[in-house]
């Protein structure tokens, strides 16, 4: 495989930094995605700032341990999550 090769089959896997939570699950109230399938070179820089915004600000996250992770995914749960700006 040469190094043009890497970035198409890289697919990352591990908990992210050393002090994790493996047993609970990141949550967002606003969805995150792009819903797009451009590449990131084709998106505006405006669009991925304002991503990134919303994927970072911890008044979009909230946590659930694992056992009942799928709460996070039921709108009537995450409108309950949002807190008044």
């Amino acid at each position: 495989m040469n190094s043009k090769d890497i970035p198409k089959s890289a697919k990352y896997t591990r908990p992210l930094g050393a002090y994790s939570l493996p047993e609970w699950k990141l949550c967002h109230v606003d969805p995150v995605g792009f819903n797009s399938s451009k590449s990131i070179e084709e998106l505006d820089i405006i669009d991925i700032q304002e991503h990134f915004r919303k994927y970072a600000n911890p008044r979009n996250m909230f946590v659930l341990p694992k056992e009942i992770g799928a709460l996070g995914e039921m709108q009537i749960f995450i409108d309950e999550q949002r807190i008044e700006r």
